[in-house]
């Protein structure tokens, strides 16, 4: 149930700089012993982190805390955390794309679906030996060519949309 504003955070001032990235000892840093954060949690020691997209934006932060001071936050501490937080940038970027793909995709099948774009044809199985007609085969064609029917159907079964399409 604690909040506070943003700019008052340990996250958002490590980011603008008024922090640094590792604090051992907080009732030590001017800044950091001022914070209602460091009482309410308490927080004794601190370590954070930016996480960045691979395009460069800011996610958030990865951030570590003691509630007591700690000799052993340090500079090999920022460096892990820091490989840390660009591996986490890269999977979140990953994720990212997926779902924006995701939504392409579901987009796509709505409006074939909404627009009835889906069209069935059929197509005689003929006897070869005697010219009759013994089945009809039916064969789904979409007005939207951009895609193969089997991608169609390809790309429905991705997005867990197979059913309502077929």
């Amino acid at each position: 149930g604690y909040s506070e504003a943003v700019e008052s955070t340990y996250c958002q001032l490590i980011l603008d700089g008024v922090l640094p990235p590792v604090i051992p000892d907080t009732a030590l840093n001017p800044v950091a012993m001022t914070l209602e954060w460091t009482t309410a949690l308490p927080i004794g020691a601190y370590l954070g982190v930016p996480v960045t997209l691979p395009d460069g934006r800011l996610y958030g932060t990865l951030c570590c805390l003691s509630h007591q001071p700690s000799d052993s936050f340090g500079d090999d501490d920022v460096a892990f955390l820091t490989s840390l937080a660009i591996s986490l940038g890269r999977v979140l970027a990953e994720e990212e794309a997926e779902r924006a793909d995701r939504r392409v995709l579901l987009e796509a099948i709505d409006a074939v679906l909404d627009a009835h774009a889906l069209t069935m044809r059929y197509q005689p199985v003929v006897d070869l030996d005697t010219g009759a007609v013994r089945a009809a085969e039916a064969l789904a064609r979409f007005a939207d060519t951009s895609r193969t029917t089997a991608q169609w159907f390809s790309d429905a079964g991705a997005v867990d949309r197979a059913a309502e399409l077929e």
